[in-house]
């Protein structure tokens, strides 16, 4: 007699374990994009602080833990590499919550490969 429950719970083990290998042998790594006038990223030397320019009246300082490798190039594009898939969507969504795409002008933090379906404005 088969016992499904202990056949489900050796499937999500191994899929566990092998997700693991795949984390530990690739070096997993997100782009996001800066788009608007004056959207602005800037590494500051010597520490683990990034720093904003999103339009707002104040500038945003975001420190980011040291097992990430961010590099930024244009000041518009972000790399974000790391070894776990997890914490490198986790951390991108909390950069990209700051300045959310907005479907009238497309203006925001995006993902590299993100289209975004503009709306239309008011018809006079």
């Amino acid at each position: 007699k088969l016992d499904f429950n202990k056949i489900n719970l050796r499937t999500a083990t191994v899929s566990k374990i092998k997700k693991i290998f795949i984390q530990l042998l690739n070096n997993i790594c997100i782009k996001l994009k800066l788009v608007g006038v004056g959207y602005k990223v800037f590494k500051i030397k010597n520490s683990n602080i990034l720093h904003f320019k999103l339009g707002y009246s104040h500038d945003i300082y975001f420190k980011y833990p040291s097992y990430f490798k961010i590099s930024i190039l244009k000041g518009n594009i972000i790399y974000i590499s790391g070894s776990s898939l997890e914490n490198i969507s986790s951390f991108a969504s909390v950069i990209r919550s700051y300045k959310l795409p907005e479907p009238y002008k497309g203006k925001g933090i995006l993902y590299l490969n993100e289209k975004i379906k503009l709306k239309l404005g008011k018809k006079v």
